[in-house]
């Protein structure tokens, strides 16, 4: 016989994220819907466009980075380039320290 029971503490917690979540919301789409009532009635079928070209950019991009991950020497060099291109920024940075002096005061 299994006996569950729901702990106090657990609920607290989907409390405080949902508020806290709700909040971020807010901070978020406040501002947004501000300048979006702020945008002249002309420029909303632009903004719209823009915004939705975006989107399906992103998801061109994804199928393409899809259909490349596939074929299957491309990905693992791929894999490898982006370690050897790390590791050699990774290196410069530590053992130059005038490059870590001009990047930080950038």
């Amino acid at each position: 016989m299994v006996i569950a029971r729901a702990e106090e503490d657990g609920s607290k917690q989907v409390a405080e994220f949902t508020a806290k979540a709700q909040e971020t919301f807010d901070s978020v789409s406040k501002p947004l819907a501000a300048e979006w009532e702020a945008t002249p009635e002309e420029e909303k079928p632009a903004a719209i466009g823009i915004i939705s070209f975006a989107v399906l950019a992103q998801i061109a991009i994804k199928a393409t980075i899809d259909s490349v991950d596939k074929i299957p020497i491309v990905a693992p060099a791929l894999e490898f380039l982006g370690i050897i291109i790390t590791g050699g920024y990774a290196y410069k940075y530590i053992t130059e320290p005038e490059e870590r002096w001009v990047k930080a005061n950038e």
